[in-house]
């Protein structure tokens, strides 16, 4: 029903008004200032001054556990303290209300509840390698990893695994410079998310290999279901190799990522893809890590080569468990119309080509995955490289990659993109019965 004033000011009960919803319970809110009759009415609640009385982890009055208060009602007077309010008392009328219905205890942590049907029943799991992946979409070794909170997050939406930021020893420390990632040129004048492309030059971790080790370990540690694979990079010297091996299987991590392919600045070092285009450099650091360590891991293959099959082929026979294709293609990503380059940094205006990534390069990454299914029968394959919805991780998946890292979707978008991948692939025919 609906209350109204008559001519005196006092409210009262219009019959004649009335709405009926199936509902099971009716939350009314409304935006009011703390004056003598509302205080009145909202009895037994309590009041301080013209501030209601409520728990502020909850927003709900401890006297009437029915009512929640917020903003200027609850002594917020400012815009964003206000909306965090409504946000909190939200969750609990939510968490108040399913253990008044006698439903399962939401828990004091607030979350989104997922929609759940039938169909999330499905089993999406993959089994590579001797892991169990609870779904095959991780976060590439890339800026969506940076860090451990935001690893974390990554694995709160629902992604299946993630592969770290790769770092190195500290004499290998490298500091980034700014601007470093951009948008990309292939998508003409398009501002915002939906690029088709970004080009970076930015480098490896800054931080430090004890940094990782420590946020592995607490990672896995919060994280017990989900995947993690620690992403690691040396020059070609097996010591350095061999060091950095054995204090990351140290931490716990479910498998390697040897880091042979980043195109640009660590290739000056005597790192990345100047080790990763050549066969023989392959095969031998491959060797070095499988005599330094035990666990599964996976050589990154670089785009920027005639045949990455042959490469492929040199890390099987160094011993490693497989491959990731494809990292970053190099690029110089455009010129302005006075010659000057863009990214450019610093007064100097210098540059250097940088990796490109997006959807651009997906036909280049289908065919490196392909290219090594079909030369090396039964090696497993990581892709990467442009998967940006349901849809094109299942095209990785039939060209012979059961598991897909991702990056910028990531940028284009969030990490909650991952549940869009997830429900198509539900609905999916699975490949292994094609």
């Amino acid at each position: 029903y609906k209350m109204d004033r008559d001519d005196d000011g006092n409210y009262f009960k219009d019959d004649e008004q009335t709405i009926r919803v199936k509902c099971d319970y009716v939350i009314s809110a409304f935006g009011s200032q703390t004056g003598a009759d509302l205080q009145a009415a909202m009895a037994p609640m309590t009041f301080n001054r013209g501030t209601a009385k409520v728990s502020r982890a909850t927003m709900q009055s401890p006297d009437a556990p029915w009512v929640f208060a917020g903003g200027d009602l609850a002594g917020s007077g400012i815009t964003v303290e206000a909306a965090n309010d409504g946000k909190t008392a939200a969750w609990f009328m939510h968490k108040y209300l399913q253990v008044l219905k006698g439903q399962e205890d939401p828990g004091s942590v607030p979350r989104l509840p997922m929609f759940y049907t039938a169909i999330d029943a499905v089993d999406i799991s993959v089994d590579f390698c001797g892991i169990k992946f609870p779904n095959p979409f991780g976060i590439a070794s890339a800026t969506g990893a940076t860090n451990s909170a935001m690893i974390s997050r990554a694995f709160e939406a629902g992604w299946g695994f993630a592969v770290t930021k790769t770092y190195c020893l500290d004499k290998d420390f490298v500091t980034n410079v700014s601007p470093r990632i951009i948008r990309g040129s292939t998508s003409g004048e398009r501002f915002g998310p939906h690029q088709s492309s970004f080009m970076n030059i930015e480098l490896i971790s800054e931080k430090s290999a004890a940094y990782w080790v420590s946020t592995i370990r607490q990672l896995k540690k919060d994280h017990p279901d989900r995947i993690l694979i620690a992403s690691i990079m040396c020059g070609y010297d097996e010591a350095d190799w061999t060091e950095l091996v054995k204090m990351t299987e140290a931490a716990g991590p479910d498998a390697l990522e040897l880091n042979l392919s980043c195109p640009h600045g660590m290739g000056e070092k005597g790192m990345g893809l100047a080790c990763g285009q050549s066969d023989d450099m392959v095969r031998n650091i491959c060797k070095w890590v499988r005599a330094a360590g035990k666990l599964p891991f996976f050589a990154k293959m670089t785009p920027n080569i005639t045949d990455v099959t042959t490469i492929a082929q040199a890390a099987k026979e160094g011993g490693a468990t497989g491959v990731t294709a494809i990292n970053t293609v190099s690029s110089l990503q455009g010129l302005t119309s006075s010659a000057e380059p863009w990214p450019r940094v610093g007064a100097a205006k210098a540059t250097t080509y940088g990796g490109m990534s997006g959807t651009a390069v997906r036909p280049m990454a289908l065919r490196a995955v392909s290219a090594i299914a079909n030369k090396i029968p039964g090696f497993p394959v990581m892709a990467t490289g442009g998967a940006d919805s349901a849809h094109s991780c299942v095209e990785f998946i039939n060209c012979g990659a059961p598991l897909i890292q991702i990056c910028s979707a990531v940028q284009n978008q969030d990490y909650t993109v991952v549940q869009d991948y997830i429900c198509l692939l539900y609905t999916s025919p699975s490949p292994r019965d094609s």
